[in-house]
C-alpha cells in the first residue's frame, strides 16, 4: 500500500512538471511570434524530405553526460523512421 501512494505521488508529481515546462515552452514562443500549434502542423515525419543524423547531448544530475547519436530517414516506413547508433559511444 505505501508502494502505491509513493508512485501514486510520483506520478502526480512528473505530470504537473510536464504541464509546467509545455507552458514555458508556448510562453517563449509568443515572445518570439511563433504560434503554439507550428510544431504540431509542421514538424511530422510525413511530411520530411531530407535524412540528417542527429547527435544529443544531455548533462545529467551529478556530473554525468549522455551523449546520443541517431540517423532520421523520411524512405523507410513509418516506425523504422528513427534509428539509434549510439550512447555514449
Amino acid at each position: 500500500m505505501k508502494n502505491i501512494v509513493l508512485l501514486t505521488v510520483i506520478l502526480i508529481a512528473f505530470v504537473l512538471s510536464s504541464f509546467g515546462q509545455k507552458a514555458e515552452v508556448e510562453k517563449r514562443m509568443q515572445e518570439y511570434g511563433i504560434p503554439s500549434d507550428f510544431f504540431v502542423d509542421n514538424l511530422k515525419d510525413e511530411n520530411a524530405k531530407y535524412s540528417f543524423k542527429i547527435r544529443t547531448t544531455t548533462e545529467t544530475t551529478g556530473q554525468e553526460t549522455k551523449v546520443e547519436e541517431g540517423i532520421f530517414d523520411p524512405t523507410m516506413p513509418e516506425g523504422e523512421r528513427w534509428k539509434l547508433i549510439s550512447v555514449n559511444g
